[in-house]
């Protein structure tokens, strides 16, 4: 299992939200000076545009081509990308993965872009079983199982985000493995000790997305290389 940091990006700021209230903001600093430190350790950083989430349409592209091209590092971005135009504009500044979530529930928009791109990752936000769209502020009848299965056929990569646990600390919600051994799903949302990371490695996920945490130096690159980590 591989270790994500996470930057979401707010008028380009970094910040983190608590359970993704944007009236619970806590702010880091200045973005590309934090991802030219994660870069030195981390191959891949998972980066949102929350202005993207909230207002559909990202802001911080061009922090995130900064990003990118100043430090090297792996992007995978989600927030905000609902259209064709903006995911083909993500891929051409060099982002490595394209994070959906809005759309990705609408089948020719999904069908579509999985024909014309390749590394589209779909993020599965959940509260109380079942899945939240716009920026997490509207909830979907449509559980896990059920997002899982309409996806599956198109999409071999999901992030699952337990939106409740997001930016609190709380530790991980488990979850019982659903996928097949050819798909890579990350888990974001509570990481708060190297024990979380533990659990998740022995359930299956393929990588572990994590913000505050990083941030508040509970766990550190150091850490994750004395447990022989994978960064």
């Amino acid at each position: 299992m591989i270790f994500i940091p996470a930057i979401d990006l707010l008028n380009n700021q970094a910040v983190r939200l608590e359970k993704g209230n944007i009236r619970r903001v806590s702010y880091y600093g200045e973005p590309l000076e934090i991802a030219a430190k994660l870069s030195k350790k981390f191959k891949l950083l998972h980066i949102i545009d929350l202005n993207g989430s909230f207002e559909g349409e990202p802001k911080n592209m061009k922090m995130v081509e900064k990003i990118i091209h100043q430090t090297g590092v792996q992007v995978q971005l989600g927030g905000g990308l609902r259209s064709h135009r903006l995911i083909e504009k993500a891929f051409r500044i060099g982002v490595t993965s394209v994070i959906l979530g809005t759309k990705a529930f609408d089948s020719k928009f999904i069908d579509d872009v999985t024909k014309d791109f390749k590394n589209i990752t779909v993020s599965l936000d959940i509260k109380n079983g079942k899945i939240l769209l716009n920026g997490w502020t509207e909830r979907k009848d449509l559980s896990l199982a059920q997002a899982y299965s309409f996806l599956t056929p198109r999409i071999k990569r999901f992030v699952v985000t337990m939106t409740q646990n997001d930016g609190t600390l709380k530790g991980i919600k488990k979850i019982k493995k659903f996928w097949k051994e050819d798909e890579q799903v990350m888990y974001a949302g509570g990481i708060k000790e190297f024990n979380d990371l533990k659990k998740l490695q022995e359930t299956g996920f393929y990588g572990a997305v994590c913000g505050k945490a990083v941030y508040e130096n509970l766990i550190t690159p150091e850490l994750l290389a004395e447990e022989m980590y994978a960064l």
